[in-house]
């Protein structure tokens, strides 16, 4: 069963704006509670669940194509490119990267596809996911993700990046954009060997 967090958006918002963006980025160790059993549909159209990927490293970011600003969703999508290219060196069988899109109106399974294109995503291991607003409502609030529609293809939202272990268990939380790949890649590292 999962846990309402209780965030508010105002709350939500004041980390989202006093977390680092550019340099020194925010970590957090897990809870160990089950991440959300999403389920969601990818860039091909396919219906992906979070249980699909039990017994691998899921590493999960939230997007939308048409942000704006580029030290926000460009940065943490061209981040997890290089997250990618040093996994698919030796763990590519055992991670999975999933950004998962909260402007579903607008990204439809085609545009997500161009836009991971647009970064060179090997898609064989990284999945760009749309679905029901409800449920990615409920994802996003269970990696206490929050965003607001403000109208005319914007959102108001923070970053948040999280790893989730191969039980399915969220192992640790990178706040913010401004998180730095090697960081990222020893929480990687670490998860994997818990096998």
């Amino acid at each position: 069963m999962r846990r309402n967090r209780g965030i508010s958006l105002l709350a939500a918002m004041t980390v989202a704006l006093t977390l680092p963006t550019g340099g020194a980025s925010a970590t957090e160790a897990g809870n160990a509670d089950q991440a959300y059993d999403f389920r969601l549909i990818n860039q091909e159209g396919r219906p992906v669940r979070l249980s699909d990927l039990r017994g691998k490293a899921v590493l999960v970011s939230y997007i939308f194509t048409r942000c704006p600003m580029p030290t926000m969703c460009p940065l943490v999508t061209s981040k997890m490119k290089q997250v990618q290219a040093a996994v698919n060196g030796t763990l590519k069988d055992r991670v999975v990267l999933v950004s998962i899109s909260f402007d579903p109106a607008y990204d439809t399974p085609e545009v997500l596809k161009e836009y991971g294109e647009r970064y060179g995503a090997d898609f064989s291991n990284w999945q760009f996911l749309t679905g029901d607003p409800a449920e990615i409502q409920a994802v996003a609030q269970d990696a206490n993700v929050i965003y607001e529609d403000m109208g005319d293809g914007n959102f108001t939202h923070n970053m948040n990046t999280v790893l989730i272990g191969q039980d399915g268990a969220v192992r640790q939380r990178f706040h913010g954009s401004g998180w730095k790949v090697h960081e990222v890649m020893e929480g990687i590292q670490e998860v994997v060997r818990q096998r």
